[in-house]
């Protein structure tokens, strides 16, 4: 096969074979040398743009691995407001707790206090029905009593008639 960019002419020799000139291995060599240069050139445009390629990839997975560090601190950081807000009901359900417990105990305190306040309202009527009953037997015996007075002085006055 001969190059393309090779335009040369081969002289017949005497057993049908074609061997080139002097002219024409320099313009082959000539050839060789450009391709070699312009594959050269080809092979450091290519490195040249993958190592942009390269650089750009690695700029964007360095902003993306910022952004997910970013990401990350911001979900720790809401991780531990979750906690502490956990914390926090906890200890409101806490102090909740107490407070009902507090009021339930009140409640059988009033409760009592009302036991108490009831008994001692039958306590007062009974007492108050008693204090009736005493000044009615107490008037009985002070008209008895003035009864016995009378009948004693009628008896001192007819002892004196006598």
């Amino acid at each position: 096969m001969v190059p393309s960019c090779c335009f040369f002419r081969c002289r017949k020799q005497k057993d049908n074979r074609y061997q080139p000139n002097k002219d024409v291995v320099e313009q082959m060599e000539k050839c060789i040398q450009e391709k070699d240069e312009k594959l050269k050139t080809v092979e450091e445009l290519l490195e040249t743009g993958l190592i942009q390629a390269i650089r750009t990839e690695n700029s964007s997975l360095t902003k993306e691995v910022q952004d997910l560090k970013a990401k990350q601190n911001d979900q720790v950081s809401f991780a531990s407001l979750v906690e502490e807000l956990k914390k926090v009901i906890h200890e409101k359900d806490g102090k909740i707790k107490s407070v009902e417990e507090l009021l339930e105990a009140e409640l059988l305190k009033v409760a009592n206090k009302e036991k108490t306040v009831q008994d001692l309202k039958q306590e007062i009527k009974a007492l108050k029905e008693e204090i009736g009953n005493v000044q009615l037997e107490k008037a009985q015996q002070l008209s008895i009593t003035s009864q016995v007075q009378e009948l004693q002085n009628l008896l001192k006055g007819k002892e004196e008639q006598m």
